[in-house]
């Protein structure tokens, strides 16, 4: 019924993706190693790159939509990678997923800063209390669809805040800790804010895609 339905998909989002196993762990450690390598060696830059650069380019371009941006904006993310390498510091906690996806962001923004886009934030400051419960059938569409162009259509019409969360969940597929990491806020807060993001997404959905 709808009340296991609910149960189940809390933990699909705030309990099943805190585990963490050994391969995971040795994957970030041989990150960890690479990324400290590629500061000084162009080899080990380039693996990062070629592990890099299809998730960071399918990101960027479902965030702007257009290939010749999106390649401007992938080169402008890799140059920073490159060049503040030496800033990344794996005993912070963090990892070099999260911290990638953050420059990418971060690029993503400013260069629609810069072409004078339309950024819509989130209008309000988000609360301390998880509300896990809201937007589920949104994440079942949204799993269901995927990357469905009706979805994609829908996911540019919501505040900019929203589009970074739930495209760093669904489609990325980054880590509850990892998304907080690259916006930047707490785990608390990215469920608030991905909780939101469903909703809304879901009710655009339901109002411009639904025959």
């Amino acid at each position: 019924g709808k009340k296991s339905q609910k149960v189940s998909l809390f933990f699909f989002f705030f309990v099943i993706p805190m585990e963490v196993n050994d391969g995971n762990m040795s994957l970030t450690r041989e990150e960890y190693a690479l990324a400290e390598r590629a500061q000084t060696d162009d080899a080990a830059f380039s693996l990062l790159y070629e592990r890099y650069f299809p998730k960071i380019y399918a990101y960027i371009f479902r965030r702007l939509g257009n290939r010749e941006q999106t390649e401007d904006v992938v080169s402008v993310t890799f140059e920073k990678v490159f060049l503040h390498l030496d800033k990344f510091k794996p005993g912070g906690g963090g990892t070099f997923q999260a911290w990638i996806y953050r420059i990418a962001t971060n690029a993503v923004i400013d260069y629609i800063r810069k072409e004078k886009h339309t950024i819509s934030m989130a209008p309000e400051d988000l609360p301390e209390e998880i509300h896990p419960t809201t937007g589920l059938d949104a994440t079942h569409e949204m799993i269901k669809l995927e990357d469905s162009e009706s979805v994609q259509r829908v996911i540019k019409k919501l505040p900019q805040r929203y589009q970074e969360v739930i495209q760093l969940k669904y489609f990325s597929e980054l880590s509850n800790i990892e998304v907080a990491e690259v916006l930047q806020i707490s785990p608390n807060n990215a469920g608030v804010l991905l909780s939101r993001a469903l909703k809304q997404f879901s009710e655009q959905y339901k109002r411009h895609e639904k025959p």
